[in-house]
């Protein structure tokens, strides 16, 4: 790889960890918020779920560091799949703990949280998709001698 293209991965490797950092955030950002707005009652039965989120959040910004992090020269050094599902992972348990203090507020009529819970799960769906579409814009950039033909389109290799 010369260096302009090792250059140009780096930019847009930067961008990227840049992109998922900002919901990340947001997650860790609003539980904390949450956190704040709690009486002391309320807090004693949802400073577990909340700690769990933001545990996962700061789990996340480790795993962009680890598998995004400014060492990363090229595409191949990345290991996309198991990154993803690393933080999917994380991603399942902060979905699943938003899921919680949405219905604990909403049994206990804390609707003055629903906001800040909903924003946990906005920014958990833009690190999805965020993730999704490094995928995609990671095998497109490697070229398409690896991608798999199309149903009904020829091989180049067995001149079907």
């Amino acid at each position: 790889m010369d260096n302009s293209n090792k250059e140009d991965f780096k930019t847009k490797l930067g961008h990227f960890r840049h992109d998922l950092r900002t919901p990340i955030g947001h997650i860790i950002g609003y539980s904390e918020l949450i956190e704040e707005d709690m009486d002391a009652e309320t807090l004693t039965t949802s400073r577990h779920d909340l700690q769990a989120i933001q545990n996962a959040g700061q789990k996340m910004l480790a795993l962009l560091d680890q598998y995004f992090g400014e060492a990363k020269n090229s595409i191949e050094e990345l290991h996309i799949d198991e990154a993803q599902f690393h933080l999917r992972l994380q991603l399942n348990h902060i979905v699943g703990y938003a899921e919680i203090l949405r219905e604990d507020a909403l049994d206990d009529g804390r609707d003055e949280l629903i906001g800040d819970i909903d924003h946990i799960t906005e920014a958990q769906v833009k690190v999805l998709e965020l993730l999704e579409s490094l995928g995609r814009r990671l095998f497109e950039a490697k070229g398409t001698k690896n991608r798999k033909p199309s149903k009904g389109a020829k091989s180049e290799n067995t001149g079907n």
